[in-house]
């Protein structure tokens, strides 16, 4: 007789915790003050990031209410994780143009509002890997935002003193002259970005 070996070895239950252990471990971390030292912030912001912000983002984008407030959690993030997040760039600088360049982002302001602010916190932070590497495609994203609520949003809006703020930051980290070459090439395209490029 031939007897077939499962595949699937259950693994033994672990026994139920009991009451008394259960309520230590309540009382212990009541207790507890989270990471103490930079490298357990840094540590506990990034899995932050990637493990709550992230991944509930590209869940639940659909719901714009939602992604605001991922969106405002993530500024906070960076500021704690500051040159730290630049390994993220890649991942949040896509995610910031599909809001902020969305034809239908004007529809919720909020969110491209809570965008705006996680850009400048990025280019606050990361501005060695933002001055060599991602700079253009900041520029171009508050650009096209820029374009998109100059039809759709009345001039009062509070999108547009944000973009004016983070156009200012990256011009401070890409330089003057490199700046005013880009600049002048979109304001020859678009007289009218010169209200977010040069403003008054």
């Amino acid at each position: 007789m031939n007897k077939t070996v499962s595949a699937h070895h259950p693994q033994p239950s672990k026994p139920p915790v009991s009451a008394r252990k259960a309520s230590a471990n309540r009382a212990n971390a009541q207790r507890s003050t989270g990471p103490r030292t930079a490298k357990g912030k840094a540590t506990s912001s990034l899995n932050a990031l990637r493990h709550g912000i992230l991944a509930s983002y590209y869940h639940a984008s659909d719901h714009v209410a939602i992604a605001e407030f991922l969106v405002h959690e993530a500024t906070f993030v960076i500021s704690n994780m500051q040159i730290n997040a630049v390994k993220y760039l890649s991942q949040l600088l896509p995610l910031l143009r599909s809001i902020l360049t969305n034809p239908l982002g004007a529809a919720y302001p909020p969110l491209l509002v809570a965008a705006t602010e996680l850009l400048g916190s990025l280019i606050l932070h990361c501005k060695p890997r933002i001055a060599t590497t991602w700079w253009v495609e900041c520029l171009r994203m508050c650009v096209g935002c820029w374009a998109m609520i100059r039809v759709d949003l009345p001039e009062s809006n509070p999108v547009q003193p944000n973009l004016v703020t983070v156009v200012r930051s990256l011009r401070d980290v890409v330089g003057h002259e490199k700046f005013q070459e880009a600049a002048d090439a979109l304001i020859k395209e678009d007289e009218e970005l010169k209200d977010l490029l040069y403003p008054a």
